[in-house]
């Protein structure tokens, strides 16, 4: 059957990148979780290329845990603590933890704040990349400004899977994980 499908979609048309290892003029292969979250950081400020759903979906899943990583360990013992001491009537301060304590919020704040620097641009050019990969331009991202709805409408783009030729219009640009 699958024979059947490759023949069908014939040799790949002229200019489309067919060194490209993600491109094998048929299905498209599955990008590995290594591979991807590599390449989200080798192409930090690549807005030109497209990335695959797969690629995509591995890199959110990544940061994902980070973040919960760096929440767990982080923020959640500092905000209970500062809970604790705001139902028991002590004012809420730098004085609240002590001075060790202090150097700790100061610190793993500074951490988790500089794990979400680190990740705007190479964020938003993964998005754009996703965007050229089903066939959209780079301003759909704005779409985010639109309350509830524009964020459905983003989800929705990055669930839809890669477009071919002729809808395609940015299909020539090299694929990354």
């Amino acid at each position: 059957m699958s024979d059947e499908l490759n023949k069908d979609q014939g040799p790949a048309p002229q200019g489309q990148n067919q060194g490209n290892p993600y491109y094998d003029g048929g299905q498209e292969k599955m990008t590995g979780i290594v591979e991807a979250y590599a390449s989200y950081w080798k192409n930090y400020a690549n807005f030109r290329d497209r990335t695959s759903r797969a690629g995509y979906w591995w890199v959110m899943l990544i940061n994902f845990i980070i973040g919960q990583v760096l929440y767990q360990t982080c923020f959640r013992p500092v905000y209970e603590k500062t809970l604790d001491a705001a139902w028991q009537g002590h004012p809420i301060g730098f004085d609240t933890f002590g001075n060790m304590s202090t150097v700790l919020v100061i610190g793993t704040g500074t951490v988790f704040f500089i794990w979400g620097l680190l990740n705007i641009i190479p964020g938003i050019s993964l998005f754009v990349r996703r965007l050229h990969d089903i066939n959209k331009r780079w301003t759909n991202i704005f779409f985010v400004l639109i309350p509830f709805v524009g964020v459905i409408i983003l989800l929705v783009f990055t669930l839809i899977g890669t477009k071919r030729p002729p809808e395609n219009r940015f299909y020539d640009l090299p694929k990354r994980a």
